[in-house]
């Protein structure tokens, strides 16, 4: 009886009653799995989990609705914001200029900047925030680390050791646990009863390595006592790398579910670390094609779901495109000192 036992365990319960009525309810019916219509067994061993279309297992990897996406926002707001914070000084012309193309009002409320880096701390990790009128948002951007030894050194010993207990990889969780204190001061004040900003929505921004602890801020200031329930938690990323497992990515998506991830088709960062490793990204995905040169403006494509090929990186017999550009290239334009000199103008595009 023992043996027989074992081998229901290994199979999975072929005949299971799958009356699952959603991909949620189904995914954790013991074998059972959503094929995309309806909810059936998942076969002999599990196998039918392997077809294209179905789900099984998590609930998180189930297709949902994606949060409406607005380009001009992302364009001319957000990268703005993110070529502003690439200056070191908030008080350099170059900041400023690209600050005030993103809003004529914006208002810099302050700077969150911290050693980070696991496990060798020496890396540079930044949060900038910014309350933009015109936008009734306030928005707290999460620069990429600079690249450097060390911080390849850190990267690439993410790719392969443990995740922290809540699922995530060790430097995304250890650059947030250092930044989001200093950050969370900077928002309580800004959304007090006696702020000016106390009735904004909340958007929460980061590029590459930024981009990932920009989820984890979301996740962090969603359940934050000082939030006004009136406001809406956003995160909107640029470059996103994969983060986390499962369990982490439903618990974060559970209070933070408005999630958009721009994604340039070439860029090599958004396929790492690899989905073998036991990591996954965030819903949704929003892929531009062709580089994001001047052709890409209104061509993208969102997907409903966290890994959908639709929406992955662009691949050359299994290779994405190398060019570190790609990374840094959104909307057609890098984030570098010569955009910031013309105070983030998209003259040409």
């Amino acid at each position: 009886m023992l043996g027989f036992t074992v081998i229901l365990a290994l199979v999975g319960t072929v005949s299971a009653a799958c009356t699952g009525s959603t991909c949620e309810t189904c995914s954790f019916s013991s074998g059972c799995g959503w094929n995309g219509a309806q909810c059936v067994s998942s076969g002999l061993l599990n196998l039918n989990c392997g077809n294209a279309g179905w789900t099984c297992h998590d609930a998180y990897a189930c297709p949902g609705t994606p949060p409406a996406y607005n380009e001009s926002f992302a364009r001319n707001q957000l990268w703005r914001l993110h070529a502003a914070q690439a200056q070191n000084v908030p008080t350099d012309i170059g900041f400023i200029g690209c600050m005030e193309a993103a809003d004529a009002s914006a208002v810099f409320l302050g700077r969150v900047q911290v050693t980070c880096g696991f496990p060798l701390p020496t890396d540079s990790c930044t949060t900038d925030v910014f309350a933009l009128p015109a936008s009734n948002a306030i928005v707290a951007t999460t620069l990429g680390t600079a690249v450097n030894s060390t911080q390849l050194i850190n990267a690439l010993i993410a790719l392969t050791i443990p995740l922290t207990t809540n699922g995530v990889i060790i430097y995304w969780d250890n650059a947030n646990s250092l930044l989001w204190p200093g950050v969370e001061t900077i928002l309580s004040s800004a959304f007090a009863p006696s702020s000016p900003y106390a009735g904004y929505n909340l958007v929460l921004s980061g590029h590459s390595i930024g981009a990932a602890v920009a989820v984890l801020m979301a996740g962090e200031a969603a359940q934050a006592s000082w939030l006004p329930s009136t406001a809406q938690v956003s995160s909107i990323t640029f470059g996103e790398p994969r983060i986390g497992n499962y369990a982490f990515l439903d618990s974060n998506f559970a209070v933070a579910p408005n999630h958009l991830r721009i994604i340039n088709q070439n860029d090599v960062i958004t396929t790492l670390p690899l989905a073998g490793l036991g990591v996954f990204h965030t819903k949704y995905p929003v892929q531009y094609k062709n580089g994001m040169t001047s052709a890409f403006l209104g061509t993208q494509t969102i997907c409903n779901t966290y890994e959908d090929s639709n929406c992955a990186a662009n691949t050359l017999s299994g290779i994405p495109g190398l060019s570190p550009d790609y990374h840094n290239v959104y909307f057609g334009t890098p984030s570098y000192p010569t955009w910031r000199a013309t105070n983030c103008s998209y003259a040409g595009i």
